[in-house]
């Protein structure tokens, strides 16, 4: 059974240089070095208020973080997709912010075989998170090229036992761009628009990715 289509929409942007950021970062003192606080880097919500201050981050998970330091955004009581790099302070839910970084998200968009564009990319990492698809990726690009990356919504099929698959397949355009050097980026999915088909617990995502390796298939529960 076909389900039908989510809203229309479509996310161009322009794709995100991260250097330096790790999962943990260590590093290695004198003995007469102070050290300094490990740090993490995850991607977060950080939400604005009315001065355009960020002045929460909240975790995949639900739980809520405060800045000690202040953060201006760019938009007033907005909430944004983020990598955040970050200490955090000792029994508490207070973190030492070190660096923001805008990530994109887009719903999946309809669209037909003469319309989707699976240019490959450098797959790095692919997970589900509690509230969204999370891609780490790598493109061959050139210094004044642009790509359009986003994500395609393929249907959803049921099963004789009731279980729901939904097909979501990577949306990449080069644009007959040149391969100058290697750009890396992170696309995140929101998963609150399946759950008016799907339900937690029985029903699965698919999610398809061409890569430079060969075409990438992941399952995840709902």
């Amino acid at each position: 059974m076909l389900f039908p289509s989510l809203k229309p929409f479509f996310s161009h942007f322009v794709l995100l240089i991260l250097c330096g950021v790790g999962s943990l970062l260590l590093v290695q003192c004198g003995k007469d070095e102070v050290p300094l606080p490990a740090l993490r880097s995850d991607l977060l919500l950080a939400r604005t208020n009315a001065q355009g201050v960020v002045t929460q981050l909240i975790t995949d998970e639900g739980e809520s973080l405060q800045p000690v330091h202040s953060i201006r955004g760019s938009r007033s009581d907005t909430t944004y997709r983020v990598l955040a790099v970050y200490h955090r302070l000792e029994a508490s839910t207070q973190v030492e912010v070190r660096q923001l970084v805008r990530i994109p998200t887009a719903p999946p968009v309809v669209m037909d075989e003469q319309q989707l564009q699976t240019a490959p990319i450098q797959l790095l990492s692919l997970w589900k998170s509690k509230t969204f698809l999370n891609l780490r990726f790598g493109i061959p690009k050139s210094f004044s090229g642009h790509h359009t990356i986003g994500w395609a919504f393929r249907g959803v099929t049921q099963h004789a036992d009731g279980h729901r698959l939904l097909r979501v397949q990577l949306y990449h355009n080069a644009h007959d761009d040149r391969n100058d050097y290697y750009e890396e980026a992170y696309l995140s999915c929101p998963l609150q628009p399946f759950a008016q088909w799907l339900t937690a617990g029985r029903d699965s995502i698919v999610l398809d990715v061409n890569t430079y390796q060969g075409h990438h298939t992941a399952v995840f529960p709902f």
